[in-house]
């Protein structure tokens, strides 16, 4: 998938964060983000989730516009963030059935999947 950010920036407030940034990737190109606290680097990724809406530029995932269609980029991507949105109340098999209605799915395969990847003796965990 090819990704092109143009002219990229996000305040908040008076504090910039982003500033006109531009960049190209082409599909298979690994990149990482680094730099200090402050940076950026996590901004530039809810950007690019759709997670934040409010900023200026461009982005485009092949051919997809993200502020006409975030749907279909969010279709396409996955994203896994340093703290997960966990309900801590919640039972793992809970928690996977809670975010299965919210995809829509009435009958989500949970204990057929956890028996496939050895992790059916955690269902019954917070």
């Amino acid at each position: 998938m090819q990704l092109h950010l143009e002219n990229v920036s996000k305040s908040y407030g008076d504090q910039v964060i982003l500033k006109n940034l531009t960049l190209s990737l082409k599909k298979g190109e690994i990149i990482g983000f680094l730099g200090p606290n402050g940076a950026g680097k996590t901004t530039l990724i809810k950007i690019l989730t759709g997670y934040l809406t409010q900023w200026e530029g461009a982005v485009r995932f092949e051919t997809h516009d993200l502020k006409k269609d975030p749907q279909s980029v969010q279709s396409q991507l996955g994203y896994l963030p340093e703290n997960n949105p966990l309900y801590g109340d919640m039972y793992v098999k809970e928690y996977l059935l809670f975010v299965g209605k919210l995809y829509g799915l009435t009958a989500p395969p949970i204990e057929d999947t956890a028996a496939k990847v050895g992790l059916q003796q955690h269902l019954s965990k917070k």
